[in-house]
């Protein structure tokens, strides 16, 4: 598996890259680190999965997230430190998987990486038919969802996987467990605060008040549950 390396610190892309190899991964790096060179070096490369690395909070890598989640449905993570919350949400809402804040450890690291990969292949999105529940259709294949006539909004992997698993159990009770399992790719206890910031940015898209959702519903202290239809 293919990961492309973006970063704003030679000496950081060539650990990385040390990282990655000795895991069993092919790493390849781009020596631009901005939008332009980004998509330069996907078209080239066309990875499996793109990881975005800043040493220093002067690199605004939003751009460049932004720029590649238009091009590809490839995994996006994106590790830096900074730590703002409203910075990390508007990077999740650009469209990247996973954000890792520095410093991360290598064994970590290794591990987001591959969860990443081994999600991303466990759903091939062309072979997958559309689905519909009500008023919602969702399109793996383009991995958008249309609500009723509005128009069609895209969706990022781990919005597409919720989404879809929650459709394909429409009227049952989802635990967070399976969500986890599901969704991030692994087993056992997780971390149940990814699974609400992850509701929590679907909703937003597609309810049409994220606040007092009438498609994805909670069910305090086991999961979630989506409804084929709004309740008029």
């Amino acid at each position: 598996m293919k990961v492309l390396i973006i970063s704003d610190d030679p000496n950081s892309a060539e650990l990385l890259t040390l990282i990655l190899r000795q895991a069993g991964l092919l790493a390849v790096t781009t020596h631009r680190a901005d939008d332009e060179g980004a998509l330069a070096a996907y078209a080239k490369e066309v990875p499996d999965m793109i990881f975005i690395d800043a040493s220093t909070p002067a690199f605004d890598l939003l751009d460049i997230c932004r720029t590649l989640r238009l091009e590809t449905i490839a995994p996006i993570l994106v590790s830096s430190p900074r730590t703002e919350e409203e910075y990390i949400l508007q990077a999740f809402d650009l469209g990247i998987d996973e954000y890792l804040p520095k410093p991360i450890s290598p064994r970590l690291l290794v591990a987001k990486v591959n969860a990443l990969l081994r999600r991303a292949r466990s759903v091939p999105l062309a072979s997958i038919s559309s689905l519909r529940a009500g008023d919602l259709e969702l399109s793996p294949e383009r991995r958008t969802v249309r609500v009723s006539q509005r128009p069609e909004i895209h969706l990022t992997n781990l919005e597409f996987r919720l989404l879809y698993c929650l459709m394909s159990n429409q009227g049952q009770v989802v635990p967070t467990e399976t969500i986890i399992q599901k969704v991030w790719g692994y087993s056992g206890e997780g971390d149940y605060r990814l699974v609400k910031g992850l509701v929590r940015r679907l909703r937003r898209k597609i309810e049409p008040d994220a606040k007092e959702p009438c498609y994805i519903k909670t069910i305090l202290g086991v999961g979630y549950t989506f409804s084929p239809s709004r309740e008029e």
